[in-house]
C-alpha cells in the first residue's frame, strides 16, 4: 500500500512539473507574440480605408497592386502575398494578401509591433 501512495504521489508530481513547463512555454509564446496585425480592403470605389494611411491607386491585368502612402506620398506596388515596401512601411510592415483586377480591390495586411500606437 505504501507504494501505491509513493507512486500516486509522484505520478502527481510529474503532472504537475508537467503543467508548469506548458504554462511557462505559453508565457515565452506570448512574450515573443509582439506583432498585431489588421486587414483591410480598399477598392477603386473606396480607395482609403479608416485609420489606415493609405491609398488605392490601381490594379494591373498581371496582379500587380499599387498604392499611395499618405505618410510621404509613396507610390508602392506588389503583387499577391508580396510586402509593400518603402519608407513608410519597410520590408514587413504592409502585404498585399489578395488582389482582384475584376473588381479593382485590394486586401492588405498591416503589421504592427506591440509597442507602437494602433491608429
Amino acid at each position: 500500500m505504501e507504494y501505491f501512495i509513493i507512486i500516486v504521489a509522484l505520478l502527481v508530481l510529474l503532472l504537475f512539473i508537467h503543467q508548469i513547463k506548458l504554462a511557462t512555454n505559453r508565457i515565452k509564446t506570448k512574450s515573443h507574440a509582439n506583432i498585431y496585425t489588421i486587414e483591410f480592403t480598399i477598392t477603386e470605389a473606396h480607395p482609403k480605408y479608416e485609420g489606415e494611411n493609405v491609398e488605392y491607386v490601381s490594379i494591373g491585368k498581371d496582379g500587380t497592386a499599387i498604392i499611395k502612402t499618405l505618410f510621404s506620398g509613396e507610390i508602392l506596388g506588389a503583387k499577391g502575398n508580396e510586402f509593400f515596401t518603402g519608407k513608410d512601411y519597410g520590408t514587413h510592415g504592409l502585404q498585399l494578401i489578395s488582389v482582384s483586377y475584376e473588381e479593382q480591390k485590394m486586401l492588405l495586411k498591416r503589421y504592427i509591433p506591440e509597442d507602437k500606437e494602433v491608429e
